[in-house]
């Protein structure tokens, strides 16, 4: 004889069940977050090193071309003015 499956209305799930499942989600999850932390996987500049030494050593991988598109000149006007909405690249 085959047994019917149990629809999931009908499966009894006493509140010791449930809170040993659901303790055990959460240990589960907070050992996850302990364990691996994104914030420590991510390429950040630590406290000892400067910014200037990790834009210098960005600087020093760029080609040529893209020195000169990123960069501007040294007497160029745009080096003096600051503002958010410049842009790097020219428009397509």
């Amino acid at each position: 004889m085959t047994s019917i499956p149990k629809s999931p209305s009908s499966v009894s799930l006493d509140r010791r069940e449930f809170l040993r499942a659901a303790g055990g989600t959460a240990v589960a999850a907070a050992a996850r977050s302990l364990l691996w932390n994104p914030a420590s996987a991510s390429a950040a500049p630590t406290p000892a090193s400067a910014a200037e030494t990790l834009v210098g050593q960005f600087y020093g991988t760029l080609t040529e071309s893209q020195r000169g598109t990123v960069a501007f000149p040294f007497n160029h006007d745009l080096r003096s003015r600051i503002s958010a909405n410049w842009h790097i690249t020219k428009p397509t």
